[in-house]
């Protein structure tokens, strides 16, 4: 052979590479992976599929089809033949840590082609093979229009809607990290028995709000991490509010009681709640409040077109204590938040109407109970007032735009404050056996019983606060302590101060006994301020009839003889309850409660030299929460 057709034909050098194209993977042979088309396939006249990487579903030893299935399946073929091993499986396991969600999701940027989905974890998931048996593949409609969901494990094979046609790595990202993070801290309880796991699957492929709303929450926790996700939160975001725009015109030039204005009502109901409470989620100073007053009409509404007929079923029940139990909470947080007329509120007492089950429920806001929640709402529209009337001067008198004409002076105000009062130490904690099993190792029925014994104590410390009537304090201290005659007997000479003393200490001692990996931490914020805002000097005096030193010695892992105060112990738990609540769910509102009491703790030291001339209702964290801009919202 000639020197010069020597150097121009040189054989192709093989790499020794599993990154081939399909074909030669499935023929179990080396690919030279050379372009446009390898080697093997132009020998053989075959058509070279290329090279690119399809999007896939990981788990721990297996990998499922691609994830381009989900994308665009066969439209001829029905979601119940699929084979097991050819649908997509995401199994949503624990929470993980921010460093490791870092570094999964280190190479997601804007305009970059993700090659795979960061594999779920499958360790410790107590609840994925009951859900599998519970809630079978529903089959395919005539139109394919069909959502194959497995609640709990999230499997997700056809994707049929036209709105979730258009499914790309990004958004298929942000519906896994929804199932895996989302519902874990935003619950207070993570199993198949979780409403946000088993029934919003259904509801995104349905509804283009609700998934909007899925996609924008997600996205807005994934941006506190990688802030290349801004982008997409806002996105989301303004096509949530724009869908929820179309929902309620939709429902509210319809009024028939068809199943579809229904299953409209349900999305757009939904739909105002999310928005309103995951709104501060976002990189803005907005609080989601704007959603609040449509969200009361809404369900107004709601209650209307399901009971009005007097239809009464389980299922209009059960959804009915859903709604109830997320507005409970959202009014709770928001009473503290902005002024309004505590008449506003009285849509809740349809709680105090639904018959009582033998068996309480356990809700994912609100835990055993909505009516804890409930009284706090009442307690915070009540407490605003009061401080708005004393900052303005008025006393006998009504005189704020701002207010209703439920409340015609403030001597009523005080009235009805401790009418309030009395009902609410009348609620009873459901035991054990009236309490449903969460299904969370995590979350126990004891942890659900402190946390509603929480908010009924935080209620009573506000309304303590703001309305000093001495023949009330005593009917609390008696309620505080009636299982102990003789705790009783001491309580009867207790001032005041001593009095919010001891509710904000019952507080405390009932958290400390839930241990930080509990689900219930995720409410734990609202009663962590409420009590620790009140460790100041002037309230918190050393005092032998009190719980201060009791509180110590009762605790295992502190020594009696410890060196460290009263006051600063419970601080240090209170700032570490709030630092873990803060890791775990990494949002911002978290921060700014804990700036907030560092600001109040702060002042009230300044004034420890006078602390006799300070009554307990000053430096209330209301008035520095407002002074400060630290609103938060969670």
């Amino acid at each position: 052979m000639p020197e010069t057709k020597r150097l121009l034909w040189r054989p192709i050098p093989r790499r020794n590479s599993r990154a081939g194209c399909a074909t030669c993977k499935a023929r179990r042979i080396k690919c030279d992976a050379s372009v446009p088309g390898c080697l093997n396939c132009s020998r053989r006249s075959f058509t070279c599929p290329g090279y690119t990487r399809v999007l896939q579903w990981k788990e721990k030893h297996q990998v499922a089809q691609s994830a381009s299935f989900v994308n665009d399946p066969d439209p001829n073929i029905p979601a119940e033949t699929l084979k097991p091993d050819a649908r997509i499986k995401g199994k949503v396991g624990a929470s993980r840590d921010d460093s490791q969600l870092d570094n999964e999701y280190q190479h997601c940027s804007l305009g970059t082609q993700y090659r795979a989905i960061p594999p779920l974890s499958t360790n410790n998931d107590p609840f994925s093979s009951p859900i599998l048996q519970k809630q079978p593949s529903p089959p395919a409609t005539p139109r394919d229009e069909a959502l194959v969901v497995r609640n709990a494990t999230t499997t997700i094979a056809t994707l049929r809607p036209s709105h979730l046609r258009s499914l790309n790595d990004r958004t298929v990202l942000l519906m896994a990290h929804y199932f895996r993070k989302i519902c874990v801290i935003n619950s207070c309880f993570d199993s198949f028995a979780n409403p946000f796991r088993t029934e919003i699957p259904g509801l995104m492929a349905t509804s283009r709000l609700v998934q909007c709303c899925i996609l924008s929450m997600s996205a807005a926790h994934l941006r506190s991490a990688r802030p290349e996700w801004s982008f997409d939160s806002l996105e989301y975001l303004t096509a949530a509010v724009s869908e929820l725009m179309t929902e309620v015109n939709a429902v509210s030039s319809d009024s028939s009681l068809s199943t579809y204005v229904d299953q409209r009502l349900d999305n757009a109901l939904l739909g105002a709640i999310m928005l309103g409470m995951t709104t501060s989620w976002h990189p803005s100073s907005g609080l989601g409040l704007e959603h609040i007053a449509g969200s009361r009409a809404l369900f107004r509404t709601w209650i209307r077109h399901n009971f009005g007929s007097g239809r009464k079923d389980d299922e209009n029940l059960s959804r009915l204590s859903l709604y109830l139990g997320l507005h409970a909470y959202w009014e709770a947080m928001a009473s503290f938040l902005i002024d309004q007329d505590p008449g506003q509120l009285d849509y809740l007492q349809v709680a105090f109407t639904i018959p009582p089950t033998q068996v309480a429920r356990i809700h994912p806001w609100t835990g055993v109970s909505a009516i804890p929640w409930v009284y706090l709402a009442k307690v915070g529209c009540m407490v605003r007032l009061k401080r708005n009337l004393a900052n303005c001067g008025v006393r006998g008198r009504w005189e704020s735009s701002i207010i209703g004409a439920t409340v015609s002076s403030l001597g009523k105000l005080e009235e009805d404050a401790w009418k309030l009062a009395g009902q609410i130490m009348t609620y009873s904690v459901p035991s054990d056996e009236q309490i449903e099993d969460t299904f969370d190792t995590n979350t126990t029925k004891s942890h659900l019983k402190n946390l509603a014994r929480c908010c009924q104590l935080a209620a009573l410390l506000e309304l303590q606060r703001s309305f000093d009537a001495v023949h009330e304090q005593q009917a609390v201290l008696d309620w505080i302590s009636h299982a102990d005659a003789a705790e009783a007997q001491k309580n009867a000479s207790l001032l005041y101060t001593d009095t919010i003393r001891e509710l904000s200490l019952r507080i405390l001692q009932l958290l400390s006994d839930v241990p930080t990996n509990s689900g219930t931490q995720a409410l734990h914020h609202l009663p962590l301020l409420i009590a620790g805002s009140v460790l100041l000097p002037h309230i918190m005096k050393q005092s032998p009839r009190t719980l201060l030193q009791k509180s110590i010695a009762e605790r295992r892992d502190i020594n009696e003889d410890a060196t460290v105060s009263t006051i600063d112990f419970w601080r240090n738990f209170v700032m570490g309850r709030l630092t873990s609540l803060q890791r775990a769910v990494n949002l911002n509102g978290h921060r700014k409660i804990r700036l907030l009491l560092q600001e109040i703790w702060a002042r009230g030291d300044a004034l420890i030299w006078h602390p006799q001339a300070l009554s307990a209702g000053y430096l209330h964290w209301v008035d520095v929460m407002e002074e400060k801009d630290l609103q938060f919202f969670f």
